[in-house]
């Protein structure tokens, strides 16, 4: 075997980058698996390690160069079946959060910064607002209301807004498009009030037509509603 031209140099590495035995190696080992000088056993060992080459080979192929870097994960085995996970990966946890990289380096799911809905109505300097004022608009980008509502208002006094919301075809809303479920933003003998969605209708669309209408009044000249949202 020594004077063999088959046999591969010996500087020439044995692994290549993926961690398979290079062509030349993988070539010289099914050739000497046939050596009639061999024992049984010898070439029956060589020739398994031979099959496991190719099973390698096809199965890295089957593969397609899945690489598990950064957040993602590979377990299993090559030629049978490979599980890609996210790491500290857990079931969704809702439209507040996402999966990615914190401040900290850290890999996981995150809170997505707040957004929020603002409307503004009447005059700090004005005349008491009008009951029944409607202040209309259309919903810039889709919306989950979550967290709390916040009410301001000027001079102090009491004010209940309702919130209605319709689809771009169907504006202006009506009453019968409330999104409030009876649990209205208002602030009582004030000048701030919060509170949770509780019963409301969170999902809002891109183009949505929205309606800010004051329900009822008294002494308010100026205020700001705030609706917290993802």
């Amino acid at each position: 075997m020594a004077n063999d031209p088959s046999l591969p140099n010996a500087r020439v590495k044995f692994l290549d980058a993926a961690g398979l035995p290079v062509d030349s190696w993988r070539k010289f080992l099914e050739k000497l698996s046939r050596q009639p000088s061999l024992t049984g056993d010898q070439s029956a060992a060589i020739l398994a390690l031979s099959e496991r080459v190719t099973t390698l080979e096809e199965a890295s192929q089957e593969l397609g160069g899945i690489l598990g870097l950064g957040s993602v994960s590979v377990t299993g085995s090559l030629g049978g079946q490979v599980v890609i996970q996210l790491q500290g990966d857990t079931d969704a946890p809702g439209p507040s959060f996402y999966y990615g990289t914190d401040a900290a380096g850290q890999k996981g799911w995150n809170p997505v910064s707040s957004r929020g809905i603002t409307v503004t109505g009447g005059s700090m300097s004005g005349a008491v607002i009008p009951l029944a004022t409607i202040i209309g608009g259309l919903s810039a980008s889709d919306y989950t209301l979550t967290g709390n509502w916040y009410l301001w208002c000027s001079p102090t006094g009491s004010i209940e807004l309702d919130v209605r919301r319709a689809a771009f075809g169907s504006l202006p809303p009506g009453p019968g498009d409330s999104i409030c479920g009876g649990n209205e933003p208002a602030v009582a003998a004030g000048l701030s009030a919060s509170g949770a969605f509780t019963g409301w209708t969170t999902s809002i669309a891109r183009n949505d037509a929205l309606s800010v209408v004051v329900n009822s009044v008294t002494d308010v000249t100026w205020f700001v509603l705030l609706l917290e949202a993802v």
